[in-house]
């Protein structure tokens, strides 16, 4: 019988084998093309909020990860907006350059 309820653990996770990815991710068309239509058939992916990455991964393509930046952001809620509303508002002269 397994433990687990939402939003809690019983599992440990070593911090060096985590690796948070933001956007943007970029693919070949072809291979996009192809492993969507894979994952159509298989039927893998389609439903719920599958991410496209973690699609690839399901269907046996390595991923390649870059160093990114966490002035990185996204503005896709309200949310996002008010965050950067607080960035600007900072010395601009820090996180501009």
């Amino acid at each position: 019988m397994d433990d687990e309820q939402p939003n809690t653990t019983i599992r440990y996770v070593p911090r060096e084998s985590l690796r948070r990815v933001s956007t943007p991710q970029a693919y070949a068309f072809r291979l996009l093309y192809d492993k969507y239509k894979e994952a159509f058939e298989k039927g893998i992916g389609i439903d719920g909020s599958n991410y496209t990455n973690t699609m690839m991964v399901q269907l046996g393509v390595r991923l390649y990860f870059a160093a990114g930046s966490d002035k990185n952001i996204k503005l896709t809620t309200k949310d996002d907006l008010e965050m950067f509303k607080a960035y600007i508002k900072r010395d601009k002269d820090s996180w501009l350059k």
